[in-house]
């Protein structure tokens, strides 16, 4: 098999475009933090209030405050933008959120844009990167690419033929404006996560940060900038400055009126004034002491700091311990903290997709044989609808016309009232084993207040599938005083295409535990 999939490797090679020889990276010039700006005076407003030793903390769980916060940031910044980020869609929330970033760049803002290779060939190519990178205020650099550029197929071929070198993708997402606001999150950017997707909409959850922790963060961007598997974009069209970007941006933003139009005119398509957002965000931030954790950058990454620190945060549960994540396929470890913390008592939550709401099907498939042990120990699952209730859409920002599918995209962990992570850690073996991944520990009990209160009111009978075994240990769904024998799929062609996909779980020793895109459900494509 593999001599035949080297086969069809040599033959995309040859019809492509390849990696030109590897380049040093250069550190970018160091910008001293600004001394003034909307973005400054926030983080000074918050540091009079809570003291210089703490942070000022914000959970962002819903679509529409996510988007306006980072359009906030981007309009306000005057100094530096570092955004890094998994993928970034070429839809109407992308182009708007990149066309924002270039008249940040115009303004004179230094711009880094770091993004993981694994899914450019489906939005951006090397062409567009590099008239982005032509900007003199703008930098692009991409983590870990390909050596055949710009195609989807051929980037799963390469990671089946070399996985060693290629299997690790950058899965942080995070956003530092003016070296004094930062938002760590588990959003990507595209219409889904922001609740204007057509067919699937996306629930996550990030946190808005300022105050000690984000010179952390900006230290951990500076990393990863500077590391070797980061490929300045410019490698890939040396010596070329007139790849056209002004008429690229003409031509953009003329799809940006008219997508955005036929949308309602729901995001704001000039830079705005964001005084009013930003006075009440210095009121709203809680007191906290945080810590950021990420993985190293170099390929392989020789440790894993974020699911160690999740896991040891996780075990110092007393009473209350809630998960929450979009895939689970959880390893032995995990197995024997939950075992641990149940024997001392704690009430363990699990809230996570259902069938008819999860984007990777191939990954519910290996999350089923784990859910029987799961209840067996005590844990309670909650499993998403795909179309929850009122309650939990009013994080969701939809579009006049709602999708057909709502799916949960959030990563937390929360222990007890006090303490929890929030980040793009994801619990299957593709984020505790391969890829990067970042987050923040956060001692904070009004924090976590807010947060329990966001998760619990996800958890609602009218949002969720309760999971539980009968007697004779057979699964069953209850919600609202609904009993389901039978897995609630979103529709017959679901429920035949999981079976059709389950043997694909066998390919954990390629893809260990979480399949790309091999269980990609085609009706979820708005998802990617």
């Amino acid at each position: 098999m593999l001599i035949g999939l080297a086969g069809l490797f040599c033959v995309l090679v040859n019809s492509c475009h390849t990696l030109p020889p590897p380049v040093a990276p250069v550190p970018s010039p160091i910008r001293p933090a600004p001394t003034s700006g909307a973005l400054v005076e926030v983080a000074a407003k918050v540091r009079a209030r809570i003291g210089p030793s703490r942070s000022g903390l914000l959970s962002v769980p819903g679509n529409r405050e996510a988007l306006d916060y980072r359009l906030a940031l981007i309009d306000s910044a005057r100094s530096t933008l570092d955004i890094r980020i998994f993928f970034w869609m070429k839809d109407l929330t992308g182009r708007v959120l990149l066309e924002r970033v270039l008249q940040a760049a115009d303004r004179g803002v230094r711009v880094r844009l770091l993004l993981d290779d694994l899914v450019l060939g489906l939005t951006f190519t090397d062409k567009e990167l590099a008239m982005i990178h032509t900007h003199p205020c703008v930098e692009v650099r991409i983590y870990n690419p390909f050596f055949v550029r710009g195609r989807l197929p051929a980037h799963v071929l390469e990671m089946m033929i070399k996985p060693a070198e290629t299997n690790q993708r950058m899965h942080n997402k995070s956003i530092i404006a003016d070296q004094s606001l930062a938002i760590i999150s588990g959003r990507n950017v595209g219409d889904h996560c922001f609740g204007l997707g057509r067919r699937y909409n996306l629930i996550d959850l990030g946190v808005m940060v300022s105050g000690p922790v984000v010179g952390e963060i900006c230290a951990g961007f500076d990393r990863y900038w500077e590391s070797e598997p980061s490929y300045d974009v410019a490698a890939f069209y040396p010596h070329r400055t007139d790849l056209g970007l002004d008429p690229w941006r003409a031509k953009s933003k003329a799809q940006i009126i008219r997508k955005n139009r036929k949308l309602g005119n729901r995001i704001p398509i000039g830079k705005q004034d964001w005084s009013h957002v930003l006075t009440k965000l210095a009121s709203r931030m809680h007191a906290g002491h945080a810590r950021f954790v990420e993985d190293a950058p170099e390929v392989p990454s020789p440790s894993r700091p974020v699911i160690d620190a999740s896991l040891r945060l996780a075990a110092m549960a007393r009473k209350d311990l809630i998960l929450v994540t979009p895939y689970i396929v959880p390893d032995q470890r995990m197995m024997d903290l939950i075992a641990k913390v149940r024997m001392r008592g704690v009430r363990v939550r699990l809230l996570l997709p259902s069938i008819g709401s999860n984007n990777h099907l191939v990954v519910h498939n290996q999350y089923q044989k784990y859910r029987k042990m799961l209840l067996r120990r005590g844990v309670e699952i909650y499993e998403f609808k795909h179309r929850p209730g009122q309650s939990a859409l009013r994080y969701l920002n939809e579009a006049t016309r709602p999708a057909r599918k709502v799916g949960l995209h959030s990563k937390a962990v929360v222990v007890d009232t006090r303490f929890c992570y929030i980040g793009s850690l994801n619990f299957d073996g593709r984020a505790m084993f391969v890829n990067t991944e970042e987050g923040l520990i956060i001692d904070s009990p009004s924090l976590v207040r807010d947060l329990r209160h966001d998760v619990e009111t996800l958890m609602q009978p009218e949002n969720t599938w309760r999971l539980t075994l009968s007697r004779q240990g057979d699964y069953l769904w209850t919600s609202a005083g609904k009993v389901r024998k039978r897995e609630p799929t979103l529709s017959l062609f679901q429920s035949v295409l999981e079976s059709v996909l389950r043997p694909f779980s066998l390919c954990s020793a390629i893809f260990p535990d979480q399949q790309l895109f091999l269980g990609f459900d085609p009706s979820h494509r708005d998802a990617m």
